[in-house]
């Protein structure tokens, strides 16, 4: 199937939104989306991920089927832009009770992981603050986490979305 665009990775974000919307009105469609985000390393695979990202803002019910695909990509090595995806659609999807800690586990990984670009660790955090958030144990722990990361860290994004969970002023 080729029913997605050959020049998506030049498209605007707005005819990202568009396909986005088409994929929640078209099957065939959400299924080569999806495909090619899961196993298509192109540009096209690629530039998926925005797609996919809409999608899981928008429609999260059509990705959730996915969510152990995405599980398993925190610890597999894929292109930037499809972890920055995966780890950021963690935050809205329901994760499966069996994948809880492997889905912590990997998300402090990537969260302490200095080499990663700030916005995976962020999301990885958000993730991590979104499961455990009804665990007090558990809250202390990423509390003393971040902690320790914040004098070392220096992005706005992490600082930012760091101070409002230890402040507990992120509402999601």
């Amino acid at each position: 199937m080729d029913l997605i665009p050959e020049n998506l990775p030049l498209m605007h974000k707005f005819q990202w939104q568009k396909l986005a919307d088409d994929c929640a009105d078209n099957l065939d469609l959400l299924t080569e989306v999806i495909h090619r985000f899961l196993n298509d390393n192109s540009l096209i695979g690629i530039k998926s991920a925005e797609v996919i990202r809409l999608l899981t803002d928008k429609h999260p019910g059509l990705v959730q089927p996915h969510v152990n695909q995405l599980i398993d990509w925190l610890s597999t090595p894929v292109p930037n832009a499809k972890l920055r995806t995966s780890v950021r659609s963690l935050q809205f999807l329901k994760i499966p009770e069996n994948r809880i800690d492997e889905v912590i586990n990997q998300c402090y990984d990537l969260m302490k992981d200095a080499t990663k670009p700030a916005a995976i660790r962020t999301f990885a955090m958000t993730t991590i603050y979104h499961i455990v958030r009804s665990y007090p144990d558990l809250l202390e722990e990423l509390d003393l986490e971040i902690k320790e990361i914040l004098p070392h860290e220096k992005s706005p994004a992490f600082l930012n979305r760091a101070n409002k969970i230890l402040g507990r002023s992120w509402k999601f």
